[in-house]
């Protein structure tokens, strides 16, 4: 088992919010996330950050994680997930390690990931250990397309 230095998951430390890039004052999107990552994430949280299940039409979150499912149709949340995010916010997608994937028999894949979500306009930037059996990929907006608008583009979000 992967553990930090008070000897529990990684997500047990009280700095994990910090290695996700959660700030004061950011609105935070939990979308599937296991009961006991929420438990134990929340208390943590810096002052201010708003946690949310969903968004309504026209919100931005700074940090959106989730844990998609296999039968989830990857580039179209990806495309919703896009302009569901500030200019300068991130997307956690949290995916089993290789090996797990394949023993729980789940098709979720980095490659898959990546296939659906460069399309969009984002890109990886960075991994993180969330468990033994699990990573995020974060993906942010492409630098160049920062500055771009969802002209026309009204999403509720619910994931």
């Amino acid at each position: 088992m992967i553990k930090s230095s008070n000897g529990t998951h990684p997500y047990h430390d009280p700095g994990f919010y910090k290695k996700l890039g959660i700030r004061p004052g950011h609105t935070l999107l939990l979308s599937n996330a296991p009961p006991d990552f929420v438990d134990v994430l929340l208390p943590n949280l810096p002052e201010r950050v708003g946690v949310q299940s969903e968004l309504d039409a026209g919100q931005r979150a700074d940090i959106i994680i989730l844990w998609p499912s296999p039968e989830e149709a990857l580039p179209t949340l990806f495309a919703i997930l896009r302009w569901s995010i500030k200019p300068d916010g991130a997307v956690w997608a949290v995916i089993p390690k290789k090996r797990f994937a394949r023993k729980m028999g789940i098709d979720l894949t980095f490659d898959g990931m990546q296939n659906a979500a460069l399309p969009t306009g984002l890109v990886d930037n960075k991994t993180l250990t969330f468990s033994e059996e699990y990573y995020g990929i974060r993906y942010v907006v492409r630098i160049v397309e920062r500055d771009r608008t969802p002209e026309g583009r009204e999403y509720k979000l619910t994931l």
